[in-house]
């Protein structure tokens, strides 16, 4: 559940929701009403009213009697009104939705409709969209898309201080009870007007595993042979294949045992001659036959 910066009347967004600045927001909360005629208001994105200064804030723009009635719902971040106005003003309530203003700043805040019906949800973020006119973008995307479930929701997303699109967006389906769906794939095909073929990608909660490579379904990137095809192994110098899977000995792997060969002391001398000259003897030296260090003979010529 969040909320989404509406492009404003010529193409491009508003600024996002902080201090000093305009912002439009469109709600988008997936989630069932009591009734069928019921909207939802995300007003998680108006930090520091109190329930009370919500309905105030309606009231003056709407007034409660145009209401069969309001209820808020959820906790800090997830805070949200489902509410259900007349027929004389739902149109309106939709096209202009609350407008919250302070010294700092402007936000309107439009509502959606809560889903009607039963069925499975399935949220999809878009990326890859081809740079098309919006309109026809939309009306595109939204017969791709229609041959799976049927589209709650359809949008955009836009850079939010500039209005750059950068190719993303996102979708929300519902699968109904009782219907059968073709298979939702990661990759999303259609033709243009001009009968060109065109693509994007989905992602979605419980999808086939798919490649970040080449993002076909079935394997990931590290088994993609088309990411493998470009890999060059650093021990031989072949393409198809990581130095860690490479099956031909390792680069410098003889010379480094060579050389700790080299290093190991030799066995045949005796125990004694291993020992440093500094290191005690365990043999008790006498006056007669053992050869005594100079420093000794000194001594005991002094005596």
């Amino acid at each position: 559940m969040h909320g989404e910066v509406v492009p404003a009347s010529n193409g491009t967004p508003t600024a996002s929701t902080t201090t000093s600045t305009n912002s439009k927001i469109k709600t988008r909360i997936c989630r069932n009403a009591r009734t069928d005629n019921g909207y939802l208001l995300d007003i998680s994105k108006i930090p520091n009213k109190t329930e009370q200064q919500h309905l105030q804030t309606i009231d003056q723009q709407y007034k409660a009697s145009n209401f069969f009635g309001i209820k808020f719902l959820g906790k800090n971040v997830q805070r949200y009104i489902e509410v259900y106005p007349n027929n004389e003003i739902v149109d309106r309530f939709v096209t202009e939705g609350i407008l919250y203003e302070s010294e700092q700043s402007k936000i309107r805040l439009f509502p959606c409709k809560a889903i009607g019906g039963e069925g499975k949800l399935i949220q999809l973020s878009l990326t890859d969209i081809p740079f098309l006119p919006q309109a026809q973008l939309l009306e595109e995307l939204s017969k791709a898309l229609g041959i799976f479930e049927k589209t709650l929701d359809l949008g955009l997303n836009y850079e939010q201080s500039m209005g750059w699109f950068m190719g993303t967006g996102y979708a929300i389906l519902q699968q109904l009870p009782g219907v059968n769906y073709p298979a939702l794939h990661h990759s999303i095909t259609w033709k243009t007007v001009s009968e060109a073929e065109e693509f994007c990608h989905a992602t979605f909660p419980d999808m086939a595993t798919w490649c970040r490579y080449c993002h076909e379904e079935g394997h990931t990137k590290f088994e993609c042979p088309k990411a493998l095809a470009r890999i060059i192994c650093y021990n031989c110098d072949n393409a198809g294949h990581r130095q860690d899977t490479c099956h031909k000995p390792k680069k410098g792997s003889s010379d480094r045992e060579f050389k700790k060969a080299r290093m190991i002391p030799s066995t045949t001398s005796s125990a004694e001659a291993d020992k440093s000259k500094w290191a005690p003897s365990n043999i008790q030296n006498s006056d007669a036959g053992t050869p005594q260090p100079q420093g000794q003979r000194q001594q005991h010529q002094n005596q």
